[in-house]
């Protein structure tokens, strides 16, 4: 990743500053010269936010006011909210997207940073946001989509977009890394020689981000501030579900155990994470190429698959068997 250096040096608050990416762009802000305020997890959380230099604050997201008056402590200049991201891995996995509470954090960060006069408002949000359009742009118009995840992303950019508050939307595809648990749990599964559902006949390409080049994305665009831009932070090289299992299973040595789950169980077994499976979104990232001069590390998930396994293997042996 190159080195960036962004200056000045803001006051910047982290939402979901102990989720995995959260907790790595609050450390590389502090290494950047920030003064860096996060939402903490519990007092374990704030510990370990404290030990790589952030501030960590125990309060409410869901009340403005308390969150305002943290933003007035902390002078806070910009927010990174990071707390949406927790709903973006690989959805091999009947996950809760708890997209209740997403809308209701969201209204009340945007609303507390209105109120604080903030100057800049990150937000990650996917594209998947587009419902099953196929091939998008940040000019694609959204189309009916019967997800309620889909129906809180909307509800979520609206509220950012309503503010008033400057802002740049991310727009992200499939995140995976060595450190998400989506990931580890989808490379559990096929070491337990358990099927996988990669969304079946219906599954076409769709778009993959790593969790690294989503983070260079983000300093970049908090050192640039391209306000009022949505930008797509995805790779170059769109794929489907089922081949994206297939070539994690074969580098793991697992030929053969990415199987899908009969069609027939997929309401019983991913009734939250099947409908995104199906769902193909091939999203061109150029735009955020021109704007942000950034480009994936990591161009293919072919390439991420790589790096990610060659990490897990200094940590601990996992194969190939």
């Amino acid at each position: 990743m190159a080195d960036i250096t962004p200056k000045p040096s803001y006051n910047i608050l982290v939402t979901g500053a102990n989720t995995t990416i959260g907790f790595e762009v609050a450390q590389k802000l502090v290494a950047h010269g920030h003064k860096v305020t996060g939402l903490a997890n519990g007092r374990d959380g704030a510990t370990a936010l404290r030990d790589v230099g952030v501030s960590p604050i125990l309060i409410d997201p869901t009340r403005v006011g308390e969150i305002a008056g943290m933003m007035k402590v902390a002078n806070t200049d910009v927010v990174v909210h990071m707390s949406p991201l927790t709903r973006y891995g690989v959805p091999y996995g009947n996950m809760d997207y708890e997209t209740d509470e997403l809308l209701i954090t969201t209204k009340a960060i945007t609303e507390a940073a209105k109120k604080q006069g903030v100057k800049f408002f990150l937000h990650p949000s996917s594209v998947f946001i587009y419902g099953n359009v196929g091939e998008a742009d940040e000019s694609t118009a959204f189309i009916r989509a019967n997800l309620s995840l889909v129906d809180a992303l909307r509800k979520s950019e609206a509220s950012v977009k309503e503010s008033e508050v400057p802002y740049t939307i991310l727009r992200v595809g499939h995140i995976y890394s060595a450190s998400t648990s989506s990931l580890i749990a989808l490379i559990d599964t096929l070491r337990l020689g358990r099927p996988v559902y990669t969304g079946g006949k219906e599954a076409t390409l769709a778009s993959w981000t790593h969790a690294d080049d989503l983070i260079n994305a983000i300093l970049l665009t908090i050192h640039a501030q391209p306000v009022g831009q949505v930008l797509h932070i995805t790779d170059d090289s769109p794929t489907t579900p089922a081949d994206f299992v297939a070539y994690l299973a074969d580098e793991l040595g697992l030929k053969g155990r990415s199987s899908m789950v009969p069609f027939f169980e997929r309401p019983r077994v991913y009734k939250s994470t099947a409908p995104l499976l199906e769902m193909g979104v091939n999203a061109s990232n150029a735009k955020a190429k021109n704007i942000l001069a950034w480009s994936p590390k990591y161009a293919s998930y072919k390439a991420g698959i790589d790096q990610i396994l060659l990490t897990l293997r200094a940590q601990k042996p996992i194969g190939k068997r």
